[in-house]
């Protein structure tokens, strides 16, 4: 049988071949003493740089003992492996009122903790219950009647699923959303504040009980084009000085807005409070001679251009 002979190769190429082993060997050599560098000094840093003090910065309702019993970071933890994502999220989940959060590590030993809060925008009655909410729809907590204090009261929107801590959809609560919009477009005019309450019951004819002594009949909230239209129109309603103190002002038809002081049904506790301030003139008797007299009780003081509307005088209504 013959054998094959072996090849055999030319200094030059066999030069070569040793030359890249040799690289590979060095190269292959300080790779791994890259690696055990890196290692030696995660392992010699780690051991020094350790959680001892926590610092919290921002206006917050929860305690510091409270925030640290929950914060997944503890003392003598080391601050080069934390894990700030993680650390955020439990907090977030554990304190709903928690918006954004800060995690700046001061080395040697130091996690300082910067914390923003939600506001507050409306409180959603359900039953004999009512949440608060703010503007991106997280549900915030829960309260008795009488204990929401000045935040919006919504009214009207049905039963809905609302549990502490979630954030609501869009499917299914439309009308919660578009009071959250509306309130939204409020607040760029300044006016969110001044609303007391809004009874959404009827999406399309939607009331504001608004400083306390007016109830404005504002109509539809679904086309928003519409709705701040009708925003800049009542501010300019506001501004007037004819504008008696108390009253319902009914910008429905979004292109004139009219105003009739409260009848004997729904006289509300401001009005009836100002009768008592004021020096003889009693909204109340007036809207109740208008009844009796048959009289119209209403009255233009704007128009689309904000301008008032030349009106016939009577008892009911001083107007311009």
């Amino acid at each position: 049988m013959k054998q094959k002979k072996r090849r055999m190769k030319s200094p030059r190429v066999q030069q070569k071949n040793m030359l890249r082993r040799r690289r590979n060997r060095q190269l292959r050599f300080r790779l791994l003493t890259v690696c055990l560098a890196a290692a030696v000094a995660v392992i010699t840093v780690s051991g020094f740089f350790h959680a001892e003090e926590f610092v919290i910065s921002g206006e917050t309702r929860y305690e510091k003992k409270e925030l640290l019993s929950t914060l997944p970071v503890k003392q003598g933890d080391s601050l080069i492996f934390l894990d700030k994502h993680h650390a955020i999220s439990t907090l977030q989940k554990a304190f709903p009122y928690l918006d954004e959060i800060v995690l700046d590590r001061k080395f040697p030993d130091t996690l300082e903790i910067q914390l923003t809060e939600r506001e507050p925008m409306v409180a959603v009655q359900q039953e004999e219950e009512y949440y608060l909410l703010d503007q991106t729809g997280k549900v915030l907590e829960q309260k008795a009647e009488g204990e929401t204090g000045s935040v919006t009261q919504v009214i009207g929107v049905g039963t809905v699923s609302l549990k502490i801590g979630e954030t609501i959809p869009k499917k299914g609560y439309e009308k919660l959303w578009a009071v959250l919009d509306f309130l939204e477009l409020m607040r760029k005019y300044d006016l969110n504040d001044r609303v007391n309450s809004i009874d959404i019951t009827k999406s399309y004819e939607v009331d504001l009980k608004f400083d306390q002594n007016y109830r404005i009949e504002f109509g539809s909230v679904d086309d928003k084009d519409l709705v701040e239209y009708k925003i800049q129109f009542l501010q300019a309603v506001l501004k007037k000085e004819s504008l008696p103190k108390s009253g319902i002002i009914d910008l429905s038809d979004g292109q004139q807005a009219r105003y009739r002081p409260f009848s004997g049904t729904d006289t509300t506790k401001a009005s009836e409070q100002e009768e008592q301030d004021s020096d003889g003139t009693d909204q109340t008797t007036e809207a109740e001679n208008t009844e009796d007299t048959g009289e119209a009780d209403s009255d233009d003081i704007a128009d689309t251009d904000t301008q008032e509307q030349p009106a016939e005088q009577d008892d009911e209504a001083q107007q311009e």
